[in-house]
């Protein structure tokens, strides 16, 4: 169940209401499909180690978090969804087979259509946004906003470049993003493999935790973790401040 941005005008707000009803990250994955992505390392292409790691990666957060939504978008000189969201992992792996590299990369375009994704899912939900490509973008010209409160991203950045951080961190505030670098320095499928292992780790681990009634407590088990209980309370609390209900 969802709440749209009049939600607060309908009825009163509670925090419990969120964290039952809305307590979940979808994300979006962009993957490069630039002919840069192509190109070879002493084993495969990047896109190849890619599309392999993304493969374990869809089957860990289908044993993490069987119930999140997950979509696929492809960009090269334009933005396409490849696959909608789903919580069928089967469909997403037989997607990444479809995948061809095509020419130049936009990012301004891939962002917008990541954009409008986010906003798909109401002003509580968060989204988690997954970058993959061989290059640090620069910052964007035209600085992109409106992404929900809580959105992240992941930029996963295929390339040996030095000084990356400033670079990224510069194309994450043009995004208006919290997020974090995941480098490769080290190009090969085993390197791609851990980048993943660690979204894993950084962002999909449960968190089981003691819920009290009084005196009465009983164990449950949160996923994401306890961070999104954070801004989650604080957001509801905010929207029951500027709530116009008695």
């Amino acid at each position: 169940s969802g709440i749209n941005a009049e939600y607060g005008d309908q009825r009163r707000v509670r925090e419990h209401y969120y964290i039952t009803n809305n307590l979940r990250m979808p994300t979006v994955i962009c993957i490069d499909v630039s002919l840069s992505m192509e190109q070879k390392t002493a084993e495969e292409s990047l896109l190849d180690h890619t599309l392999s790691s993304l493969k374990t990666f869809f089957t860990n957060l289908q044993a993490v978090v069987p119930h999140e939504f997950i979509e696929i978008i492809t960009f090269s000189h334009t933005a396409t969804i490849l696959v909608e969201f789903t919580k069928n992992s089967t469909q997403l792996t037989n997607s990444l087979s479809e995948i061809e590299c095509q020419d130049r990369t936009c990012m301004k375009e891939m962002m917008e259509l990541c954009l409008k994704e986010c906003q798909l899912w109401n002003v509580i939900t968060p989204t988690h946004i997954i970058l993959i490509t061989d290059k640090i973008p620069n910052a964007l010209k035209e600085s992109v906003e409106g992404f929900p409160y809580g959105c992240s991203m992941s930029l996963v950045a295929l390339t040996p470049t030095t000084d990356v951080n400033n670079r990224a961190q510069a194309f994450l505030n043009s995004c208006n993003l919290k997020g974090k670098l995941y480098p490769g320095p080290v190009l090969g499928k085993d390197s791609v493999d851990r980048i993943f292992e660690n979204i894993m780790l950084d962002n999909y681990q449960k968190f089981e935790a003691a819920l009290w009634f009084g005196h009465q407590s009983t164990s449950v088990v949160i996923s994401p973790s306890q961070i999104s209980l954070i801004w989650l309370a604080s957001l509801s609390k905010k929207l029951l401040r500027n709530s116009q209900l008695p």
